[in-house]
């Protein structure tokens, strides 16, 4: 309600339902914290050039069969909503996001993250208890090619994939600039690597904006307004 984006690992920063509500005019969606049991499998670029699902997408729907589903809001994407409780999310041995084929897993005090609720509707349905279908997605989906240890998983890891980052700042504060940034119109800056400059800090605000200080932010030269 302060016009600042909410932290995932700060738990203060985040309104109730019906405080979101009355913003919802200003933005894409609501920003849902994974958390209370309840928790999301994202579905990265998961429609053919036909419209329908691709196969491992397909899979993963037929999984959470009953569950709510909705389509992010680039359209291009599937949050599937289920709720899984008492689960230890192991990301020494897990992915949570498997970018090779678009698939991120994100678990009830196991990872920090919100997602965008747009309301647009795939398919209607419940908050289903889905643990067993959640370790066979992990199971099946998301082990690492090589685990890794604890002191090499840090909150400073980004799990988006390409196509994440991309969305998140098409609808981010500086969403508009980013996507004429992003075709190429470099109008209003002095040179190409001002705006280079300028597209730089705007990814790196949506994928580390939580993580980096204010004072950091003041090493790197400002977007030109």
């Amino acid at each position: 309600m302060n016009n600042k984006r909410a932290k995932p690992d700060q738990l203060d920063t985040f309104n109730d339902f019906n405080t979101a509500l009355m913003s919802i005019n200003s933005y894409d969606g609501i920003g849902f914290l994974v958390g209370h049991d309840i928790c999301s499998v994202d579905l990265d670029d998961c429609f053919d050039s036909t419209g329908n699902l691709k196969h491992i997408a397909q899979s993963i729907v037929d999984e959470f069969s009953g569950c709510y589903m909705e389509y992010s809001p680039s359209g291009s994407e599937l949050h599937i909503y289920f709720k899984v409780g008492d689960f230890t999310y192991d990301k020494t041995k897990y992915y949570i996001n498997n970018q090779k084929i678009g698939v991120e897993v994100y678990v009830s005090g196991g990872t920090n993250h919100f997602i965008t609720v747009t309301g647009n509707m795939y398919c209607d349905g419940d908050i289903l208890e889905k643990k067993n279908v959640l370790q066979s997605i992990l199971d099946e989906h998301m082990v690492r090619t090589k685990p890794i240890t604890k002191s090499e998983i840090t909150d400073s890891q980004s799990y988006l994939s390409d196509e994440s980052v991309i969305e998140k700042a098409s609808i981010s504060v500086n969403g508009e600039r980013f996507k004429s940034l992003w075709i190429g119109d470099t109008k209003g800056y002095a040179s190409l690597s001002e705006a280079d400059i300028a597209l730089f800090r705007i990814f790196m605000k949506v994928v580390f904006g939580h993580l980096i200080s204010e004072r950091s932010w003041n090493l790197i030269p400002p977007i030109k307004l």
